[in-house]
């Protein structure tokens, strides 16, 4: 019996902590499909594309825990059209903080953790890019259904391109209640 309790416990504390998470909010919302414009700092990299997805858990009524992936897609890289796809991707933890909260309008700041990979060939056959971790500072807006971005996505790694990123999503879930 005591064995039964204990397993219950988890289950008891969770269910009881339920209506404290995201009281006004669901608790779980996702970025569907998200399209974005990516502005690279370097002048040997052109303009590109990206998509991403991202699900989210809203922790309470002001921040939110997420998981995002990205694809990028460079048409050329230091100087040179890519050979390759150019595709580029990004997983990354993300943290955003509510600053303002009116129905189902949300403004936001956060910041995310990630793994940045970019392999690409370019015509001269150069292999360029590589694996490193770096830092995506996001500020953004919530309507309805859509979700607007700004990022900086910062790489540690000098093999790959820093860039600013302007994003627009369609949002399922996460509205108000």
């Amino acid at each position: 019996m005591r064995i039964v309790k204990i397993l219950l416990l988890p289950f008891i504390l969770l269910s009881s902590i339920n209506d404290s998470i995201a009281q006004d909010y669901k608790k779980l919302e996702w970025d569907v499909i998200g399209m974005s414009y990516l502005i690279p700092t370097s002048n040997n990299i052109g303009r590109a594309a990206g998509i991403n997805t991202e699900v989210r858990f809203n922790l309470n009524n002001r921040t939110s825990v997420g998981l995002n992936y990205k694809w990028q897609f460079f048409g050329d890289l230091f100087d040179e059209p890519v050979r390759s796809a150019g595709i580029t991707n990004t997983s990354s933890i993300t943290f955003d903080y509510y600053l303002f909260n009116k129905i189902n309008e949300r403004v936001f700041g956060g910041l995310a953790v990630g793994l940045f990979n970019n392999q690409a060939i370019t015509e001269s056959g150069e292999d360029v890019g590589g694996t490193g971790i770096g830092f995506i500072p996001r500020i953004g807006y919530e309507m309805q259904f859509l979700r607007f971005t700004a990022n900086y996505n910062y790489t540690v790694k000098t093999d790959f391109p820093n860039y600013f990123e302007l994003g627009l999503g369609l949002n399922i879930g996460g509205r108000y209640k």
